[in-house]
């Protein structure tokens, strides 16, 4: 058996640690600015409340990413006694973008219960 070995193999680096769920990160993003403006820092807050908890700069390669793919737009917004700061906003594209991922997740979930059930077997 390749790759099954304890002693050598790193589980650490291995899909199975759940390393993966970062690519959950543009969807977040997109879901939690369907309930309105946000800006980066907000997100990251929100994203680590729900147990995904990506680096600063990965959630904001991904929001300048989808920004120039026309999914969110930005603005600067002037800041309460701190620095002036960029506000995100979904754009009609990044509506639909979303409820793409909707229908994609739901199919995934499918599969992933399906797949639990035959590792509970």
């Amino acid at each position: 058996m390749s790759g099954c070995k304890t002693k050598s193999f790193d589980f650490e680096e291995c899909a199975c640690s759940g390393r993966t769920l970062g690519k959950l990160v543009r969807p977040y993003i997109l879901a939690l600015l369907a309930d309105g403006p946000a800006h980066g820092y907000a997100l990251l807050e929100q994203l680590s409340e729900a147990g995904i908890e990506p680096d600063h700069s990965v959630v904001y390669r991904a929001l300048n990413s989808m920004e120039k793919e026309g999914l969110v737009s930005s603005r600067r917004t002037a800041g309460t006694g701190g620095p002036t700061r960029w506000e995100y906003e979904l754009t009609p594209t990044g509506h639909a973008c979303l409820r793409r991922w909707q229908r994609s997740l739901t199919r995934y979930r499918a599969a992933i219960d399906s797949l639990l059930k035959l590792i509970r077997s």
